[in-house]
């Protein structure tokens, strides 16, 4: 790009000023031939320009070529079209480093409310323990499992609703119709070991359900008895027999003895028909879990209710304390029944049960030490912990068996599979 001087005239002499893509303001320089048209001024205002640049001095001929420098806008329009360009490219698309990173942040968000909703319904569950334990003297049994039943009803209403077939197809009906009755039955002992043990030790032994579900899938869905089943199995066992008490660890009194002895007889079978309504549940496969609890909560209370009524058990009219207790009880009921089954959608089921075993052992024993001023003994907390790691290695197991081959979690605990 060449450069041209023009001599303008003043007081203290010529002064040379560069020029770049302009014309001269002044005189015409010999041999260039001038167009109007090119310069950016009008050619009677560049004439008048001229005339007044003749006679003042070299400061306003600098002023007059800055203006007719501005005044030629090819090199701004060039900057704006750039500036256009890269506003308007188009976003790239995202890569694939940037998609795994999402997913994993979602998944660790999605693990981590899972577990926060498990720990919530292990809270939930201890407080009906302790006010179960709270009306045990004055409220029988099958009213508690009335309210409850209610509860459960209630808190699946919204969630069925929403189901084409709310209580299932018909060739599974027979079989949901089985597990509600067990389940009602299962219920009705775990209130039994609440009524006859403390809230920790009837947590501790309630909490055996998955490794009975383990056991009754290997009996009678052909389920490979993996050794981690065994291992489970023989550290529930020491953990049971540590919460009987037997005399020759503990020479203790003969009547609380025989009421731990019931207790633990009701959440042993708590749990044994625990695992069989879980069998149950997976042989009628296509039927989702939302079904099978609304099957649950209406024929339960329709059952409890019956027999409550046939047994004289089931009142009218109730104290103040008594029924704002009892409708508590149906109220976080139905809270249980929401937020478990939110961490189920949110949360891997394998997570979440362990989870919830956990919470449920631990919480037991805060629970009562709160509320009941009751403090466990060693039996009771070393029974805790073998059930608990017992329950943690069938959990972790699964948990493994259904992670990617090429996990970090798959690869450090290759030796469970």
């Amino acid at each position: 790009m060449g450069t041209s001087t023009t001599t303008t005239e003043g007081n203290s002499g010529e002064v040379a000023l560069p020029m770049t893509h302009t014309k001269p303001l002044g005189r015409k320089c010999t041999g260039a031939p001038t167009d109007p048209t090119d310069s950016g001024n009008p050619p009677d205002k560049e004439k008048a320009l001229s005339k007044q640049s003749q006679g003042h001095s070299p400061v306003l001929s600098r002023l007059q070529w800055l203006r007719q420098s501005i005044s030629n806008a090819s090199g701004i329009k060039n900057l704006v079209r750039s500036y256009n360009d890269v506003v308007n490219v188009a976003p790239s698309e995202p890569s694939s480093t940037t998609e795994s990173s999402s997913q994993r942040q979602g998944a660790y968000h999605s693990l981590i409310l899972g577990i926060l909703l498990s720990v919530g319904t292990s809270a939930v569950l201890s407080l009906v323990s302790v006010i179960i334990k709270k009306l045990e003297a004055s409220v029988s049994l099958l009213e508690v499992l009335t309210f409850m039943s209610f509860g459960v009803f209630i808190g699946i209403l919204p969630v069925a609703n929403e189901e084409v077939q709310p209580f299932g197809p018909s060739r599974a009906q027979p079989l949901l119709f089985v597990r509600a009755v067990l389940s009602l039955v299962s219920a009705a002992l775990r209130l039994s070991s609440l009524y006859h043990m403390t809230i920790a030790d009837s947590s501790i032994i309630n909490s055996l359900s998955p490794v009975m579900v383990a056991i009754t899938a290997s009996l009678f869905l052909s389920e490979q008895f993996h050794w981690t089943i065994g291992a489970s199995v023989a550290l529930s066992l020491l953990g049971t027999i540590l919460l009987v008490k037997p005399g020759f660890f503990s020479p203790a009194d003969s009547a609380l003895g025989t009421k731990q002895y019931v207790g633990v007889a009701y959440g042993l079978s708590h749990t044994i028909l625990n695992g069989v309504t879980t069998v149950c549940i997976r042989a009628t496969r296509g039927v989702s879990r939302n079904v099978v609890v609304f099957h649950y909560g209406c024929l339960s209370m329709l059952l409890v209710s019956v027999v409550s009524v046939y047994m004289g058990k089931l009142k009218i009219f109730y104290d103040g304390s008594q029924i704002g207790y009892l409708l508590l009880i149906s109220h976080l009921t139905f809270a249980v029944q929401v937020i478990l089954t939110k961490a189920l959608q949110i949360g891997s089921p394998l997570v979440v049960t362990i989870v919830k075993t956990t919470a449920d052992i631990i919480l037991g024993y805060v629970m009562q030490a709160m509320f009941m001023k009751v403090y466990p003994d060693l039996y009771s907390v070393f029974a805790g912990v073998f059930v608990l790691l017992g329950v943690v290695a069938i959990g972790m197991r699964k948990v493994v068996e259904t992670s990617s081959p090429g996990s970090k979690i798959r690869r450090r605990f290759q030796f469970l599979l």
